[in-house]
């Protein structure tokens, strides 16, 4: 798939995105090099959940304005996707009371749009959008709804207006043409935003460059640094042998929505919200990595090949250029971001990179294939390695030779494609010694979720709670980095934001905890203090028949030695469910001892119910167009992919019930 370059967020500079470069007019007398300034953002709040400040002046009968989203066209069309809205029907006005002492640089950025469910009008069928600021008018747009409008010329309105002086805000909608009670319209972002000049910072040994690489679907324990035998990592080993190296890594969900929000934000998954695919929108309220690089005047820009980690989910945030190369793999990607760096080398970047070779389908290079791989087995296939599982699942496949042969060979291959991608990870590692960037740029290196391969029954990830979907490498490599440094400490991931900053020499933000990982020690760290995870994909293989199919909402912890999962009642289950592991005896979590440990279980229970309900009182909600958000998850076989997966429970997976 063509990249996106830049996405529409980016564009309209959703949030400290720049906006206009402008060249200065001071010289620095050393290189007689100009001094670049641009225009950034910074986001304040956003109206639509606002309601303190907020009047219904008028709504049709029966109707109701309130918060949503509205997705103008389906599918990944980031132009026209799914945006949070304030969903006003058509005959309806809403008015805010904007602080008289709003000052000049505040301004509010929006769009009005339709959903694609209500393009059934007539020939000449529009909804109107007005906004008055003190009973003038600022802003207004026409948007046809005639049933055939082409595709391409349903869109967002974008509109932006000065705040300055403040007073009444007025947001009004109407409509001529058939269906017009019936239209699903409204206004999306409604983000107050102040407008900053910032400066074009430069890279040097104390104030580095930062390229932060995830590596999708990567478990530690298959690479040399941390015990492989197999030699499929020399370049990533050789690379931790000059840096970091985090022994016991953990990340906060077995998938990539929670763990990657989770990564970029600094925030536990109940904090930020995104779960599933009825919050997987990363709303703006939420600060992330490249939104601070960016206040400091660092040029930021994305590349991600996960179509989960994109802009129409609002993951853009903070990116200058945020580019998507859709399930293509590392040999398209780097040599891109590799010519990304030379054209900005000049100044201090933050460049993202979210690869997906280690994700299925696996296609490795044929040397790789044939150095790690044997032969497969004969009627060996992926559909049928997961076919051969939902019968032993199910109680039907009591021999389970063939399944074990087809397992050893997708694992076989899983080691073959981290070969592939760690020769192509080498190559783009020497290109950045050879632009000389070495001393002055920290790379880090990590993943969003591990993946299993029948350890504990199931195959792929986003299931359970061990190890090899939990842990995870963490590298970090640049100056002021120790080389030849191993962390034992048990740390989670999550707190790379807050470690980069404080690594490159920048404070980081009230919204994100104040955890260096670099300082990290068993006495800070200690094993007695709990890790908490979440998945609304998860699966209890190993329970009673009637459970075995089912996709569940399950949280679980880590603390001292104990591994506890727990499934509370939900739709799909009557009864909760409850698994406890000592690890210190159980070393691989094969014995479920929650009977014999009722009040240790416990105890851990009412942690996680602790830590899910102070999330909870600081998250704010995203609203999120679920079909689609099911569409992209299936795409990656969260959803769909095992026949033991029913469509009803599919909904009740991707709802988080």
């Amino acid at each position: 798939m063509a990249p996106i370059s830049p996405s529409p967020n980016a564009i309209a500079a959703r949030s400290l995105l720049a906006a206009i470069c402008l060249m200065g007019s001071v010289w620095f007398f050393s290189g007689c090099k100009k001094e670049e300034s641009f225009e950034a953002e910074r986001f304040l709040e956003s109206l639509i959940t606002r309601t303190d400040h907020r009047q219904v002046r008028r709504a049709p009968e029966g109707k109701v304005i309130k918060a949503g989203s509205i997705t103008p066209v389906t599918g990944k069309n980031s132009h026209a996707g799914m945006r949070s809205s304030l969903l006003m029907p058509p005959g309806s006005e809403v008015v805010f009371s904007i602080p008289e002492d709003v000052g000049q640089a505040t301004y509010l950025r929006f769009a009005t749009g339709i959903d694609n469910t209500s393009y059934t009008g007539n020939a000449g069928a529009e909804v109107r959008f007005v906004v008055l600021l003190r009973k003038e008018p600022v802003f207004h747009a026409n948007v046809p709804y005639n049933s055939d409008l082409p595709v391409s010329q349903r869109r967002w309105e974008e509109g932006e207006i000065s705040l300055a002086g403040g007073g009444s805000l007025v947001l009004r909608v109407e409509a001529d043409g058939e269906g017009a009670e019936e239209v699903k319209s409204g206004f999306a972002e409604l983000s107050v935003v102040k407008k900053l000049r910032r400066v074009r910072a430069q890279s040097a040994p104390d104030a580095p460059n930062v390229v932060m690489i995830v590596l999708d679907t990567l478990r530690a324990d298959r690479l040399g640094m941390y015990g492989s035998d197999r030699g499929v990592s020399p370049g990533l080993d050789a690379l931790g042998n000059k840096g970091v190296v985090f022994d016991r890594s953990f990340v906060a969900s077995p998938w990539t929505w929670p763990s990657t929000a989770s990564l970029i934000t600094s925030l536990s998954p109940p904090e930020h919200g995104i779960v599933g695919s009825k919050s997987s929108f990363l709303v703006d309220e939420l600060q992330t990595l490249a939104e601070v690089f960016l206040q400091h005047g660092v040029t930021t820009a994305a590349f991600s090949a996960n179509p989960l980690i994109c802009a129409e989910r609002n993951f853009d945030q903070g990116f200058e250029g945020f580019f998507e190369h859709v399930q293509e793999d590392a040999g398209t990607i780097l040599p891109k971001a590799t010519q990304w760096i030379r054209e900005n080398s000049e100044n201090r970047f933050f460049l993202y990179i979210h690869l997906l070779d280690t994700h299925t389908p696996y296609k490795p290079d044929p040397v790789m294939m044939e150095r790690f791989c044997d032969d497969p087995p004969p009627g060996y296939s992926e559909q049928m390695t997961y076919s051969l599982l939902h019968g032993h699942l199910k109680g039907e496949v009591e021999d389970t030779t063939k399944l074990d042969q087809f397992v050893d060979h997708y694992s076989d291959l899983y080691d073959a494609e981290i070969a592939t991608l760690d020769a192509k990870l080498s190559t783009f590692f020497s290109n950045l010694s050879a632009m000389g960037l070495d001393d002055r740029t920290v790379i880090a290196i990590t993943s969003d979720h591990g993946e299993e391969f029948m350890e504990h029954t199931m195959l792929g990830h986003g299931r359970q709670f061990f190890s090899e979907s939990m842990m995870v490498p963490l590298i970090m490599v640049g100056p002021g980095i120790p080389a030849g440094v191993r962390i034992e400490a048990r740390v989670e991931n999550r707190f790379l934001a807050p470690t980069l900053l404080a690594a490159t020499n920048l404070a980081a933000p009230e919204s994100m905890p104040a955890v260096n990982l670099l300082e990290a020690t068993r006495e800070n760290h200690p094993n007695e203090k709990t890790i908490f995870f979440t998945t609304s994909l998860g699966r209890w293989p190993n329970g009673p028949l009637e459970h075995r199919g089912k996709i569940l909402q399950i949280h679980g912890c880590l603390k001292e030695e104990w591994l506890y999962m727990w499934a509370p009642k939900q739709n799909n289950l009557e009864n909760e469910l409850n698994q406890l592991f000592d690890l210190y005896s159980d070393t691989e979590g094969k014995e479920n001892v929650a009977t014999r440990n009722v009040v240790r279980m416990s105890a851990l229970k009412e942690e996680i119910v602790a830590w899910l309900e102070a999330g909870a009182e600081t998250r704010v909600d995203a609203f999120t167009d679920q079909a689609l958000a099911e569409e992209l998850m299936r795409g990656l076989g969260y959803i769909g992919k095992k026949p033991a997966i029913s469509p009803r429970e599919e909904r009740n997976a991707s709802e988080g019930n």
